[in-house]
């Protein structure tokens, strides 16, 4: 009972910092699934890996986000992929020729 509520409370957590990081789509110069940024994300945060709440749940690493013009770390959490067969591919962040871009993880 302990392990459930800490889950949907992690959750809720999750999804609300998910959802706020999501406020990247509208931002001006987000173009083919990434945008433009300022620098470099911080260094990623150590986390512990909760039990998984079930078989046909995947972890997905906490990640620095890009949003609101700053860099947000949402934390790992498990989550249900939306359909068999699919993988998380993690966010990712990239110096090309002096200009620094990031894009958003997704499922496929």
């Amino acid at each position: 009972m302990q392990n459930s509520k800490l889950f949907r409370k992690l959750l809720a957590v999750s999804l609300g910092l998910a959802l706020a990081s999501g406020c990247v789509v509208s931002e001006r110069g987000y173009v083919g699934g990434e945008v433009e940024v300022t620098g470099a994300p911080p260094v990623d945060v150590v986390e512990t890996v909760a039990p998984s709440p079930g078989v046909d749940f995947l972890w997905v690493p906490g990640f620095h986000a890009w949003g609101g013009g700053r860099w947000g770390w949402t934390p790992g959490h498990w989550e249900r992929p939306p359909r068999p067969g699919v993988s998380w591919h993690a966010p990712h962040y990239e110096n090309r020729s002096g200009r620094h871009y990031w894009s958003r993880g997704h499922w496929g």
